[in-house]
């Protein structure tokens, strides 16, 4: 079934099995993965970067992912977030869902 859909242009499957349940996702074919712009962001990175710019005393992943006009999951944010840290771009300060998160100055 994977493979059909595949050679067919389909997004590719994502098949679950949790006990005897299996369910399988079939993604909207109109998804675009998104695609690093000329300094390796992509643009819900990008968007992240331009919010926290604007915030003096940073914001929580909840009011980012509230305020990004994409169309992005909760852990897309996070993950954004964590390659933005990894690069040295943003920081994090405090713990848990409290944790507020700050562009770092000068980069």
């Amino acid at each position: 079934m994977a493979e059909l859909a595949t050679s067919g242009g389909l997004p590719r499957l994502e098949i679950e099995e949790r006990g005897d349940c299996v369910t399988v996702r079939f993604r909207h074919p109109d998804f675009v993965a998104p695609r690093p712009n000329g300094n390796d962001l992509i643009e819900r990175q990008q968007a992240i970067l331009a919010m926290l710019e604007r915030s003096e005393e940073g914001l929580t992943l909840r009011a980012i992912h509230a305020r990004l006009p994409l169309q992005i999951s909760e852990r897309q944010v996070r993950r954004a977030l964590a390659e933005l840290r990894d690069r040295g771009q943003v920081v994090s300060t405090g713990p848990g869902p409290a944790a507020r998160w700050k562009r770092v100055r000068g980069r």
